[in-house]
């Protein structure tokens, strides 16, 4: 009779957690999605309601004008399929290096395994700066380059000590069985690690598009074709790549030889 009363205020005590940390994920899901539904609710309402701010969850007076005005110019679809292609292709690319890189660092039979962990994590506090970086990009020739957006992100030091991580806790029979069948250790990586790694797999994800740096991208690619949308949103990028590029110029006289940065160069010395 005791156990059941035991298992009765057992279950109540579990039933009333469980009531709690649900409200709590709903009140915290309502904070999160709110912005969003603001966002959405605001762009549907008419100009009379969003001038007096009365919109709040609902649209007010529903309309479509402010999308049809968006999608009759021109210039907004491609900076658009230009930030998808960045953040997809620059969210498979650092999955690429960073995994591949945590892989192998993960395994103390490599040789110079600390040496190599060491250097590769000296860039996450010491870094060259945002000119010499600039002049770099020049270089190699990816200015102006819808590369410039995918190829510098692609290996972060604290991505590679969080998957490193957490490819310590897996299990290393999984490895040793499949090195017995003959495996080699991009095929156990490709095969085994990466798909019971998924949840890594998405905060690293996730840091990737939380860790894309707009100031760079707007210095260092200034073709009209090739900017993201928040390139054609913000118009402070023109001054601030104006500002850098002088600098460069300034810097560097000798190393920067199109006409375009020589006029540049001359009117900013003479105002």
């Amino acid at each position: 009779m005791q156990k059941t009363e035991t298992l009765k205020s057992k279950k109540k005590s579990e039933m009333i957690t469980q009531f709690i940390l649900g409200l709590i994920m709903i009140v915290f899901a309502a904070l999160v999605m709110y912005p969003f539904l603001y966002c959405v609710a605001y762009s549907l309402s008419d100009s009379v309601a969003v001038s007096t701010r009365n919109v709040t969850l609902l649209p007010i007076g529903l309309t479509f004008e402010n999308y049809v005005n968006v999608f009759k110019k021109n210039n907004i679809l491609r900076p658009f399929m230009v930030s998808v292609g960045r953040t997809c292709g620059g969210v498979a690319w650092t999955l690429f290096v960073t995994g591949l890189a945590s892989y192998a660092i993960s395994k103390r039979r490599m040789p110079f395994n600390r040496l190599i962990t060491f250097l590769l994590i000296i860039p996450m506090y010491v870094s060259g700066g945002l000119i010499p970086t600039y002049v770099l990009m020049f270089k190699i020739h990816l200015y102006n380059n819808f590369l410039i957006y995918i190829l510098p992100k692609g290996f972060f030091a604290f991505n590679m000590l969080l998957m490193r991580t957490y490819f310590d806790t897996l299990p290393p029979e999984l490895e040793e069985s499949a090195r017995l069948d003959g495996a080699s250790d991009l095929v156990i990586f490709a095969r085994i690690v990466l798909p019971i790694s998924m949840p890594i797999v998405a905060v690293i994800a996730n840091l990737y598009k939380m860790m894309i740096i707009f100031r760079f991208s707007a210095i260092a690619c200034l073709k009209a074709g090739m900017k993201a949308t928040p390139g054609k949103s913000r118009s402070a990028s023109s001054k601030l790549s104006t500002s850098w590029r002088t600098s460069c110029i300034n810097l560097f006289p000798e190393r920067f030889s199109p006409p375009r940065w020589t006029a540049l160069r001359l009117r900013a010395r003479h105002g």
